[in-house]
């Protein structure tokens, strides 16, 4: 599913309401009846609703929103925010069909009842700059209050393409999302400014857009997936080599191995301390344990550096080593993007094709600047394009970024994953698909979208709060098995 920017989303409603030959308040009143359906199943009907609207197309989608649920039987009370002194046409046809309350000023603010729910439908996807003036006090004041509250579209005071941050902003329960995802929902922090979303198709064509970022889906990924041949053997699906673990977290260097056993790769070796390979042999007898760094490393389909490494002197000589001696993909997580961070001369040793796996605080220590919208987004493009390798960020829909600057963001996931040991489940399956013959962008994309995918069907099953990274490997089998039947 494309994610498109305010231009190109103004440029399909221009295209649909032209090729379907219809007007664009024809179009508003699909919108707002899709919009309607949804919250008749969310809200329950006896609870009382307050629709807060702008005098924009986004306050008309609210207008018409609060002509259809009342016509349900919901009690809707409406207030229309005066700050424009331009109304859009359709909003101006929508007021002329719906009773509403006007809301001048803040003098004239009522508070709603305490069990009502509030829908957000001042200002969507038109938003140029950050909200200022009264707009901006009664967000504020909104987020005060302990109704909850769903926005339509994208929560007011976000921008759609994430060009600004910390301005004032809607923080909405659940937001529904016309035809697209928005950068805004997608991209941190702006992101963080509703707790869930929803796309609803109202039939807005794309005049074929080809977006540079796009939400992946089981569908997207279904067609990447390899199938054994009949006639395979071990050698045909690739060597890994991980180097990871020490005395103090012996326990990422499992995760990584049980993942990437997981993953499909032909065989695994593990190279680490001791003790780190005594808790490998002890729980995967199917990976191969390695005391000493090997001179062979050339042989290897693919090398994991970093989880559970530590940033040690000795640890900084294995990484180097690594760089220097190896040619294919490497996958460079946790500890190896630290190292790297004091050593950015080193990147040029990193094979072309490599994925980097950092999550937000690893991004800022590497970067040395804080992930934040579409300025996060560009340097990690930036330097997709300048090193040709692979950029997970990781986090709430975690993102890839191609070395041709096209970014993916994932679908699935849950806050179950923010724990410790998440990422090396990870970096291990991501590393295991490239081992067994993914590319490096399809590698990314497949396991950041199985990881995701494992961690929600845990959830189905149990609370949150006591899921277990290994939990998520668990799952991976029927987390392969959904993709390919979507």
């Amino acid at each position: 599913m494309e994610v498109l920017t305010r231009n190109e989303i103004i440029l399909a409603e221009s295209y649909t309401i032209e090729n379907e030959n219809i007007q664009s308040f024809a179009l508003m009143e699909r919108v707002a009846l899709l919009c309607s359906n949804r919250i008749i199943d969310i809200i329950p009907k006896k609870t009382p609703i307050c629709i807060y609207c702008g005098q924009g197309n986004n306050g008309g989608d609210g207008l018409l929103i609060a002509k259809f649920l009342r016509k349900e039987g919901f009690e809707v009370e409406v207030f229309v925010i005066q700050h424009s002194s331009s109304p859009s046409v359709d909003f101006q046809r929508a007021a002329k069909e719906v009773t509403h309350s006007l809301l001048v000023q803040k003098e004239n603010w009522i508070n709603p009842p305490k069990t009502a729910w509030i829908v957000d439908a001042i200002i969507g996807t038109g938003l140029k700059r950050p909200l200022d003036g009264f707009l901006a006090e009664l967000v504020v004041s909104l987020n005060q209050l302990p109704n909850p509250i769903l926005s339509i579209d994208l929560p007011s005071g976000l921008s759609c393409d994430g060009d600004f941050n910390g301005s004032p902003a809607i923080y909405a329960r659940h937001t529904l999302s016309i035809q697209w995802p928005k950068l805004a929902l997608l991209l941190h922090p702006q992101n963080m400014h509703t707790e869930s979303f929803e796309v609803l198709n109202a039939g807005i064509l794309n005049p074929e857009l080809e977006s540079t970022f796009v939400f992946l889906s089981g569908k997207t990924l279904a067609p990447l997936i390899q199938r054994r041949s009949t006639f395979s053997h071990k050698g045909h699906f690739g060597n890994l080599l991980i180097l990871a673990g020490s005395k103090k977290y012996p326990g990422a260097a499992s995760l990584c191995a049980h993942s990437a056993l997981r993953s499909g790769a032909g065989k695994v070796s593990v190279c680490s301390n001791k003790s780190t390979l005594l808790a490998v042999r002890s729980q995967f007898p199917e990976a191969i344990t390695l005391k000493e760094f090997p001179n062979t490393i050339r042989l290897y389909s693919s090398v994991l550096v970093g989880p559970g490494l530590d940033i040690s002197d000795k640890s900084s000589s294995i990484l180097r080593r690594a760089l220097e001696n190896f040619e294919n993909p490497m996958v460079l997580d946790a500890d190896a993007i630290r190292i790297l961070a004091t050593h950015k001369d080193w990147l040029k040793w990193v094979p072309k094709g490599s994925v980097f796996t950092p999550h937000l605080g690893e991004f800022n220590v590497f970067f040395g600047t804080d992930f934040s919208n579409m300025d996060g987004l560009k340097i990690a493009q930036d330097f997709c394009k300048s090193t040709e390798c692979v950029l997970v960020v990781k986090g709430p829909y975690t993102l890839i970024c191609s070395p041709e600057g096209k970014v993916f963001f994932n679908s699935t996931g849950n806050p179950g994953l923010a724990k410790g040991g998440s990422g090396d489940v990870l970096a291990g399956l991501i590393a295991g698909l490239i081992t067994r013959g993914y590319s490096s962008l399809d590698a990314a994309k497949m396991g950041v979208y199985i990881h995701g995918l494992s961690a929600d069907l845990v959830a189905s099953e149990m609370n949150v709060e006591v899921m277990l990274p290994s939990d998520i490997i668990a799952r991976f089998s029927d987390a392969f098995d959904k993709v390919i039947k979507s």
